[in-house]
């Protein structure tokens, strides 16, 4: 139970964090001249781009929570720790976001289907993709069962007879049997 807990804690804390990353990177992409200003009022911008950011992250994570529940269950039960995986996923939920805005549009109105706003959804996916991988991904599925790598690692039939004969006469061989009949397996060699 507290390792469902755990999972499900570090989950729910990356969907956070990269829903901040996209928040933040999508304010940057709107508001270019953040850091143009005087020095005197840098403060200021810093604080109501940080606004805007939250607001934008709010936006972007409840948009995105059915889609990083699924893609968490997936990676969960399958282990996926692969960066590529995450970049993938955080680009194509971006799509999801940019098609949704564009079925959404009023016709005669100016469009969002431009090269600009393109890059600016898929810049957002891939960031919100990166910070989940570095929060939440690259934990996926938890450490492997050592007893069932170790079951598949011990060689069976001919094999395994040859080996363990060889194993009989030498002082090695002597410290796998003790640890393979002690319930587990403490040599990294088949």
């Amino acid at each position: 139970m507290l390792g469902f807990v755990r999972t499900l804690a570090r989950i729910v804390f990356g969907w956070a964090v990269a829903s901040l990353a996209a928040g933040l990177v999508t304010v940057l992409f709107v508001d270019i001249d953040v850091l143009a200003g005087p020095l005197d009022r840098l403060p200021k911008t810093l604080s109501e781009t940080f606004d805007l950011a939250l607001l934008a992250a709010t936006h972007i994570a409840i948009f995105a929570s059915v889609f990083v529940l699924i893609t968490a269950v997936i990676s969960e039960w399958f282990s996926i720790r692969t960066l590529a995986f995450y970049l993938l996923v955080g680009i194509a939920i971006a799509f999801l976001g940019f098609s949704v805005q564009y079925a959404s549009e009023v016709a005669g109105q100016p469009t969002i289907l431009n090269n600009y706003a393109v890059k600016a959804f898929m810049t957002v996916g891939f960031a919100g993709g990166f910070v989940y991988w570095l929060s939440a991904g690259q934990f996926a599925g938890g450490l492997p069962n050592p007893r069932i790598i170790c079951s598949l690692r011990r060689p069976r039939g001919r094999r395994a007879r040859m080996t363990r004969n060889r194993a009989r006469s030498s002082s090695l061989g002597r410290q796998i049997r003790m640890s393979v009949r002690g319930g587990g397996c403490r040599h990294s060699s088949a």
